[in-house]
């Protein structure tokens, strides 16, 4: 008379347990679950502030000719390169490198800066729309020194600085008068570069 008993308390004591050991694993899989996500979301959330800090080490200022001329014509004791350059000029990314190895070899008598002229004056293309671009290749470049995108539509610039094409580099002396201007107009065969025409010249004058 007692077996029915004994095996129906035996059956509910299975049961419960079974029932408690089947949500233990459900619960704990949730959690780690959520743990996992919430790693690759840190993860990914540091691969973005890392991606932004790198884009952010390029400082690229967007001024007028006028106000970029009066950072460059400031009295010091270096003397000054300019690099006049376009993000649509396949020359000037090409040179661009050797201005960053100059400011690497000279630190101590040349400030390199370089000017931008991306923006062509049209209203429904204000300047700010090109500094994505052309922060994305200074960023390649490891250049750290000054760069300005210049408000002062191209023609205008080209002009008032007296330049005929691109690339063109200035050198600018202590006193922030300009000694020399190079374009294609007036360098090698082989167009405007770095090696041919302006470090032999910079040499020169160092003597």
């Amino acid at each position: 008379m007692m077996r029915p008993k004994f095996y129906m308390v035996l059956f509910a004591l299975i049961t419960a347990g079974a029932v408690s050991s089947g949500r233990e694993p459900q619960q704990g899989g949730k959690a780690e679950g959520e743990q996992t996500q919430k790693q690759q979301e840190g993860k990914s959330q540091s691969l973005q502030s890392t991606a932004s800090a790198k884009q952010g080490d390029v400082v690229l200022q967007r001024l007028s000719l006028e106000e970029i001329l009066a950072k460059i014509k400031k009295p010091q004791e270096k003397w000054t390169i300019v690099d006049v350059w376009s993000t649509s000029c396949t020359p000037c990314m090409r040179e661009f490198p050797k201005l960053v190895e100059l400011s690497k070899r000279y630190p101590d008598k040349l400030r390199c800066m370089s000017i931008n002229v991306d923006y062509l004056g049209m209203k429904t293309k204000p300047p700010e729309n090109y500094e994505p671009k052309v922060k994305k290749f200074l960023a390649t470049q490891n250049a750290n020194f000054d760069h300005f995108l210049s408000t002062t539509p191209d023609s205008d610039l080209f002009e008032k600085m007296e330049i005929d094409s691109i690339p063109a580099i200035m050198i600018f002396d202590a006193s922030g008068e300009r000694k020399m201007l190079w374009t294609d107009s007036n360098s090698g065969d082989d167009g405007l570069s770095y090696e041919g025409d302006v470090i032999p010249w910079l040499e020169k004058q160092w003597k």
